[in-house]
């Protein structure tokens, strides 16, 4: 303490000998781990005096760290301004501009996650989920984690798969540290401990705590004098730990101080408590008191360091404070904070990007909550496949706006459906979602690990809907990855102005597209693609001779790939930053208003989704002058979909055992036209009111209320309403209506290609012997709704004829 206050011409305060003094410990004790031995043998002074140096070259880091920091801050700070008053100069109000600033934020994150999750396709590969991805494969998951703890089982597919993790995870944290991290790396393989907060709490302190100790390598337990800490202390280590998980890190709070480790680029940099001392040990935990299986841990981990990635190449090391500046300098001028047609703010589609609507804040709420949301998802989305037909009008208007060939666009559409093509996609960065993550393209977007969770996930599998949309988007993507390939061989300057308009609306810049074109497109079918690969290949001695660098590179790949996923979106509809923005409307999961507000939106991103991606491009291009463009896109898709509506509504009529409708009526066009929009809900408004009942018996005007609240109104209607009628002796449904409840909230009874024969197989009798003349009912809400009858009558075991296609046309 004297040696430092003669250094710096001063007495040091009491704040600062306290850190001195535990720097000072931490690096003995970090020097103790490595060879504890010969610590123990070192003298006082000689152990002073290694701490001292090593605690000196760890302050020459950190004056490293905030060097580089400062840098980038600027670099980002510059890029971010810039790129606002370009689009403001361009014509752009200056929320609309933000917004556009995310939405270039958003793709890019995109991109950097799908780089890295096309290096884990081995890992994925190494373990194979069973039963439709419902149960992981506990044999094949302990054998990967074997192999990542450095343990030889034999398997080459663990070996490989563990390999592959291992590369990525090192990759992403040298990654993440160039752009202003600070992650150390573990000295032997990592994997994380997504702890459940929950089951620790459940276990309570002793429980835990007994339950862990035996699991820990105690070598990595040593004081600062190299003697290893004894049952007593690592048990009261232990318990601070549990304090932690229980209560999500909540013991550490102090009233009126920050929380949190501050800027973005300092997550990860917190020492590991918790060390297994070897696989088994680790799984024996993980059955125990991890949230989800190995695999999704390992997806999730992916997932959030590519978001970390994202926002701190595009926002510099502390994203907020950048964000907080372009915000301010917004708010400045003086208008209004809403965008969009759904009239959402800048800083709810920051809250998404950022992350911090997902984080929880009472997860048992939020866990129950999900698992409602998901029994609906199971329940009513057995036949989305068939309303997905609409997915070729907008494939193909998005393979004509980026000026794809239609030919060329088709024959990759087939092929898309193929294992090699698949293969070769997930290969060259087009990772699918449902290799990502267990997204939910037609709710809200990630729908849990629970058994209710894996239900939803298993049904669209089984629906075939999964599959349909993952090929759709692998069509586009391949399509338009062999485009840039072409297109990558022309100079900045050459390009034609629609093209270089579209790359520069992705947020592709000059820079980007001079690496794009040193890179040698691979050869795929006939075509010349520009991938992740070929990107990667480029040496460092040629982006230097091209006055490059390797973050100019990275950089390069994250664009593309987050361009041609983006447009895949517009292929195949999911949500983009504006639609969840609005779905939540900056709401936290695991409170009152945020899980009510996700239930009432439940089903509604989709729609909304189509008019914000594909009418906000009709409406960009009547902004920008090109107003024939903007109406020949919007006529001929609003014309194609509605046609596909129809086709969609014939379909799910024929599979439900009717005669198709008639076209000829202007009611079937109109509700053609809601289903191509993806808002067939409103169709039965349009032919039996407010008040009149939905083909599931429902009344309409629940509908507005989401699916979840609909059901809960179903509920009370079933048991007090029942009851209240049998008090005024009036005649019942009971029966009938809790048998239609329970199959609309069980899984796999809706698919679309069963429901039929398990209605008459025996359900269709049920609800007739609970609820005699149901069936009649039904056969006479079709015929009053559209005239139709039924080509498969309801309560007859086979079918009594061919449906009569002629009805089609009115005859």
């Amino acid at each position: 303490m004297n040696a430092v206050a003669q250094a710096i011409g001063r007495s040091i305060t009491q704040r600062e000998a306290e850190n001195v003094e535990a720097r000072i410990l931490d690096s003995m004790r970090q020097l103790a781990r490595k060879d504890p031995t010969t610590w123990r043998q070192l003298g006082r002074d000689e152990r002073l005096r290694q701490a001292g140096a090593e605690a000196g070259k760890a302050l020459l880091h950190e004056a490293a760290k905030r060097k580089q920091r400062v840098a980038l801050t600027i670099l980002a700070h510059d890029k971010v301004m810039n790129r606002y008053s370009t689009l403001v100069s361009e014509g752009l109000k200056p929320f609309q501009a933000i917004a556009r600033v995310l939405d270039d934020a958003n793709r890019f994150a995109k991109g950097v996650g799908n780089e890295y999750f096309s290096g884990l396709i081995d890992t994925l590969n190494a373990v194979h989920p069973k039963f439709l991805g419902m149960v992981e494969n506990s044999r094949e998951a302990a054998a990967l984690v074997r192999e990542i703890f450095g343990e030889h089982t034999g398997s080459p597919l663990a070996a490989k798969g563990a390999k592959a993790w291992l590369d990525t995870v090192e990759a992403m944290r040298q990654r993440f540290n160039a752009a202003g991290g600070d992650v150390g790396k573990l000295d032997y393989g990592y994997l994380p401990q997504p702890h459940d907060d929950l089951r620790v709490l459940k276990a309570g302190q002793a429980k835990w705590v007994s339950d862990t100790l035996p699991l820990l390598d105690r070598s990595r337990y040593i004081d600062e004098n190299g003697v290893l800490l004894n049952d007593a202390q690592m048990v009261a280590l232990l318990n601070q730990a549990w304090e932690t998980l229980s209560t999500g890190g909540l013991n550490k709070l102090q009233p009126g101080q920050p929380g949190g480790n501050g800027m973005r680029a300092n997550r990860g940099n917190e020492q590991r408590v918790i060390h297994f001392k070897d696989a088994a040990s680790y799984l024996t935990y993980a059955a125990s008191y991890n949230r989800g299986g190995i695999l999704s841990a390992m997806q999730g981990h992916v997932s959030r360091l590519a978001k970390d990635i994202a926002l701190v190449e595009e926002f510099g090391p502390n994203p907020q404070t950048q964000w907080g500046f372009l915000h301010d300098t917004a708010r400045k001028t003086g208008q209004s904070d809403l965008v969009g047609p759904w009239l959402v703010s800048t800083q709810n589609m920051w809250d998404v990007l950022n992350g911090s609507t997902g984080l929880v804040a009472n997860v048992r709420l939020a866990e129950i909550a999900q698992g409602v949301r998901n029994i609906e998802v199971f329940g009513k989305l057995g036949s989305a496949f068939i309303s997905s037909v609409t997915d070729l009008p907008t494939y193909f208007a998005t393979t004509g706006f980026n000026r794809l060939g239609v030919g060329n666009s088709l024959v990759n559409l087939i092929r898309s459906f193929g294992k090699e093509s698949a293969d070769y996609a997930n290969r060259a960065g087009l990772v699918a979602d449902s290799i990502v993550s267990d997204m939910n393209r037609w709710a809200e977007g990630n729908i849990g690990k629970g058994w209710t969770g894996k239900l939803a996930n298993a049904t669209m599998k089984a629906s075939l809907l999964e599959a349909w949309t993952n090929a759709i988007r692998r069509g586009f993507s391949v399509t338009m990855m062999g485009a840039m390939g072409k297109l990558s061989r022309l100079d900045w300057s050459a390009l034609e102005a629609g093209d270089r308009a579209r790359l520069e609306r992705l947020g592709v810049t000059e820079r980007d597209f001079a690496v794009w074109r040193l890179a040698t497109p691979e050869k795929w079918r006939g075509s010349d693609m520009l991938t992740l690969q070929a990107l990667r290949g480029i040496s460092e001695a040629d982006l230097q001779a091209a006055g490059l660098s390797l973050r100019d590179q990275s950089r390069a790949v994250s664009k593309l790939l987050g361009a041609i996923v983006d447009e895949s979106e517009f292929a195949s509809l999911a949500q983009d930053l504006q639609t969840r923005a609005a779905v939540i409307r900056g709401t936290q999961k695991g409170t009152i208003e945020g899980e009510f507000l996700r239930s009432i939106m439940l089903f509604k991103g989709f729609p909304m989704a189509m008019i914000s991606r594909h009418w906000g491009r009709v409406a960009d291009q009547w902004r920008v002058g090109e107003k024939a463009s903007a109406v020949a896109y919007g006529v001929g898709l609003t014309t194609a979909l509605t046609i596909f509506g129809g086709l969609a509504l014939e379909l799910k009529d024929l599979v439900n055992g009717k005669d198709p409708r008639d076209m000829t009526s202007a009611k079937f066009w109109g509700a053609a036209f809601a289903q191509g929009g993806g808002v067939g809900i409103f169709g039965d408004f349009l032919y039996t009111g407010m008040g009149g009942q939905n083909r599931a018996g429902v009344p309409n005007w629940m509908n507005l209320f989401g699916p979840v609240v609909g059901s809960g109104l179903e509920a009370v209607d079933l048991t007090v309403g029942n009851i209240g009628q049998g008090i005024r002796g009036e005649k019942t449904h009971a029966g009938a209506e809790a048998v239609r409840f329970a199959r609309s909230h069980l899984p796999f009874v809706n698919l679309w290609y069963a429901k039929a024969a398990l209605d008459h197989a025996g359900l269709q009798d049920i609800q007739e012997i609970m609820s005699p003349g149901y069936l009649s009912r039904m056969r006479q809400r079709a015929h009053q709704d559209w005239g139709q009858d039924y080509w498969w009558r309801p309560g007859s075991t086979l079918p009594d004829r061919a449906p009569d296609l002629s009805a089609a046309t009115g005859r």
